[in-house]
């Protein structure tokens, strides 16, 4: 059996609690292959949205033509697409794939009231997107802008859901949880209505108090300047720094002038830093040539300020250290030296990385001391890497689900 790969459009939340990170999360609790299309990045945390930046529209079609034509698509999903401009790049790029099923959760009232969407947003939205949604899943207060009228019990409730059908969905869940419906549901019982293909039913639960998040969609100078200010201010530790500077290709991805603040303000507050051997160079200033001469690097990068270093060897062979068959990563901090050591597996991989540096943050968070949270990491992505599925035909990804389940299907191929 292979695991299904679904795709979400819809924006970022910095808090972790609603966009893609919702969705990701999701696809990959019901053993799916999670992929995105980012609409925009937003600033916000549990309080709200502080600020948003969007995508251009010809980003967010290129986002989704280049994962489905590499690595296919299942199913999809639509989440805050922002603007009309968005919303008909999407619609084109749905219909020139052939993208079904398709599950449209309309995105356009926050849960403040605000209105997230403007009039033509809105009626691209209505008029254009929801007609390929194989599910459309607006709330109540959404429910009101598609539909065009207020819905103040079951009744009104019900038409409002065969409204919304009347544009082009094949189901309508009109979800209640934002609103006690008179005459369908309670302050103890939360009620989603369905309505779709001749059917009419209803999803009973609990209602929970409180306000809800994310229910709904379950580098230069500049910036790492002001991640250096937000991380003094709110007195952020530990903090691990992955410094992303030079891609697989060899291509370095910052410029001189973001080099030399992510070394000399972002590093000087960083608990961990996790270079590979590449980054290391840029940052020492010096080539690694071997195993002397990349000990002496990451005390070099010690100096900047950083606690401990972690240099990744994966990236390529250091004679005296590492071989074809063995990859060593480097640690130096705190008075100790050792090394990390793991079986090197054939292929180009593609956010190891990453994945290293949120697995040490996800255990210092939970208490860990620093070796073992480098130790637990290095194990962690070990095992991510052995238990990868081919995606695609590049780089390839690492499997951060194998310690869920080791038997999970593999991804299907297209």
């Amino acid at each position: 059996m292979s695991a299904s790969r679904c795709l979400t459009i819809a924006g970022s939340d910095s808090g972790g609690g609603a966009g893609i990170q919702a969705d990701l999360k999701t696809f990959q609790v019901f053993g799916c292959f999670g992929m995105s299309a980012i609409t925009a990045l937003t600033a916000q945390n549990t309080k709200g949205v502080a600020e948003v930046f969007a995508a251009t529209p010809d980003f967010v079609a290129k986002q989704i033509e280049v994962v489905v034509t590499d690595i296919g698509v299942d199913a999809a999903k639509t989440g805050m697409l922002f603007s009309a401009e968005i919303i008909r790049a999407v619609v084109r790029e749905v219909r020139r794939l052939s993208i079904r099923p398709l599950v449209v959760d309309p995105v356009m009232v926050a849960s403040s009231g605000d209105r997230l969407l403007r009039q033509d947003a809105v009626t691209a939205l209505r008029d254009e997107l929801l007609p390929l949604a194989t599910v459309v899943t607006p709330n109540v207060a959404e429910a009101e802008v598609l539909a065009g009228f207020a819905i103040d019990d079951a009744r009104s409730l019900e038409r409002a859901a065969r409204a919304i059908a009347s544009f082009g969905a094949e189901w309508v869940v009109l979800k209640g949880g934002d609103r006690v419906v008179p005459g369908l549901s309670t302050e103890d019982e939360s009620v989603d209505w369905v309505y779709g293909q001749g059917e009419a039913f209803s999803l009973r639960g609990r209602r929970l108090p409180g306000v809800w998040h994310g229910t709904g969609c379950t580098f230069s100078a500049a910036i790492i300047r002001a991640v250096v200010r937000e991380v003094r201010r709110l007195s952020i530790r530990p903090l691990v720094v992955d410094p992303v500077m030079v891609a697989s290709s060899g291509d370095r991805l910052l410029r001189q002038d973001a080099v030399t603040a992510l070394r000399d303000e972002l590093l000087p507050l960083a608990t961990v830093v996790t270079p590979n051997v590449a980054e290391a160079e840029v940052l020492a200033g010096f080539a690694i040539d071997d195993a002397r001469s990349l000990e002496r690097a990451a005390r070099a990068i010690a100096s900047f300020g950083a606690e401990w270093v972690v240099l990744k060897g994966g990236d390529r062979v250091v004679p005296g250290l590492s071989t074809e068959d063995e990859s060593v990563d480097w640690v130096y901090g705190q008075g100790e030296a050792f090394s990390l050591r793991g079986r090197r597996l054939p292929g180009v991989w593609h956010g190891t990385g990453c994945t290293f540096s949120a697995a040490i943050c996800a255990l210092l968070a939970r208490g860990n001391d620093v070796a073992t949270s480098l130790r637990e990491a290095k194990l962690f992505v070990q095992g991510a890497l052995e238990h990868a599925e081919r995606i695609g035909t590049g780089a390839q990804p690492v499997n951060q689900w194998w310690t869920r389940d080791e038997f999970a299907p593999p991804v299907r191929s297209r």
